[in-house]
């Protein structure tokens, strides 16, 4: 089992040694054409040495630690309608040789990596213009991984998305025609807390494997699915035989307590409420009951990134 966190190297005072940057389209807009090319590509090219360092820290790490899903900003304004054309002619040309090195090393060290784009990125929505919109996230996302030197294979790199949409299954069906092959190759679905179920999901496993969300489907049903469930053997065997992605995370402290698994009925709380991810995995019983999913690797989101999986990590997995 592998461990991982999203986006953000954290260290123990709180500190980010490698951050990403970012640019809003209105302060690029106050510059000249020369002068915004410079600034995104100054930017791409600084987010690109912050993962690769990242990704050397997480090398040296345990093999089961070495997994980490990567920001979804590291090249700002890239599908922006008014500076889409700007990157793919003069930014995105120069990036290949960072890209590869990164793919390079994180085979290399075995390092799992992903993306999840925003919840923006919806296949299955009924406005058409969100659809193309989502097609062109997927791609970028994708654009990415491929000149990373994945893609090649299914499942060699994850790019997981809701299923959320008006259209649900059928559209998303639909959309999914539309995806390159190597897109394809990466996708994954996972169910949410309001709108899309387990259930749900799996409806589209001949597709594409599903990512579980252990949490999402605890504030939806009241449910602590089993690991032994049919429907859990059912995500294993969307794989094909490449070792499932879970996702881990539970309710704030001051919305559950920390020495039970909790019945939603008893505590009255919104599902908005318990929907927000803790800091750390304060509840143990929890935290007992997600480390029997022992078939899958676990993406822990949670607001301490790293240093809420290395708790995790060294209480179950350290020996």
């Amino acid at each position: 089992m592998k461990i991982g966190f999203a986006c953000k190297f954290i260290f123990p005072d709180g500190t980010q040694p490698y951050p990403s940057r970012t640019v809003t389209a209105s302060r690029l807009s106050l510059l000249n054409e020369t002068q915004q090319v410079d600034k995104l590509l100054e930017i791409a090219n600084s987010n690109l040495d912050a993962l690769y360092s990242t990704l050397k820290l997480i090398g040296c790490m345990e093999p089961t630690r070495r997994m980490m899903r990567i920001t979804s900003d590291l090249f700002p304004l890239f599908t922006h309608k008014k500076f889409a054309v700007l990157n793919a002619e003069n930014v995105l040309p120069t990036l290949h040789k960072k890209l590869m090195l990164i793919g390079e090393h994180a085979r290399k060290k075995n390092i799992r990596l992903s993306f999840h784009p925003a919840q923006f990125t919806v296949l299955a929505s009924d406005r058409p213009d969100v659809v193309e919109n989502s097609i062109q996230d997927m791609e970028h996302h994708t654009w990415i991984a491929t000149h990373m030197g994945y893609g090649k294979r299914f499942q060699d790199f994850k790019i997981n998305i809701h299923l959320s949409g008006k259209l649900g299954e059928q559209g998303f069906r639909k959309t999914f025609k539309k995806l390159s092959v190597e897109c394809r190759n990466m996708i994954t679905v996972e169910n949410d807390e309001m709108t899309s179920s387990i259930e749900q999901c799996l409806a589209l496993s001949d597709l594409c494997p599903v990512v579980m969300d252990i949490h999402h489907h605890w504030v939806m049903t009241n449910e602590f699915i089993s690991y032994r469930d049919k429907r859990v053997k059912k995500v294993i065997d969307s794989w094909r035989g490449v070792r499932p992605t879970m996702h881990y995370s539970v309710s704030r402290p001051e919305f559950i307590p920390s020495d039970i698994m909790p019945d939603q009925n008893v505590l009255g709380i919104s599902k908005m409420k318990l929907r927000a991810h803790a800091d750390y995995y304060h509840n143990e019983p929890i935290n007992d009951w997600a480390m029997q999913f022992t078939n899958f690797d676990i993406m822990c989101e949670s607001k301490a990134k790293n240093q809420a999986s290395n708790e995790l990590f060294n209480t179950y997995l350290k020996f």
